[in-house]
């Protein structure tokens, strides 16, 4: 994995540099529970296996508050978790978020 430069949060992100690095750290440990990572053209989806909920409602609640160019969702029925762009602009984050999925 490419380790991830940012150090203050990219333009239209509503978290700070420090709320950035724990959004950060918690895809990292959803990472260590994905089952499978599919890209398809400006979306991701993450199958995930065994897997804190509340965590995962954090980092998806995190995204759905901080970030406007994402559209993040998980179904827990399924357990499968997908970030897309809701704007031209939101690509670069899918790319980076595929680099800490794909890992």
């Amino acid at each position: 994995m490419r380790a991830l430069p940012l150090l203050e949060p990219p333009r239209g992100c509503g978290l700070s540099a420090e709320e950035l690095a724990e959004q950060l750290d918690r895809a990292r440990t959803l990472r260590a529970s994905a089952r499978t990572v599919a890209r398809s053209g400006d979306a991701l989806r993450v199958q995930l296996g065994e897997v804190d909920g509340a965590l995962v409602r954090t980092f998806v609640e995190t995204e759905q508050r901080c970030c406007p160019l994402l559209a993040v969702a998980y179904d827990e029925e399924t357990c499968v978790l997908t970030i897309g762009k809701a704007a031209d602009e939101g690509r670069e984050l899918v790319d980076l978020f595929a680099e800490v999925f794909d890992a």
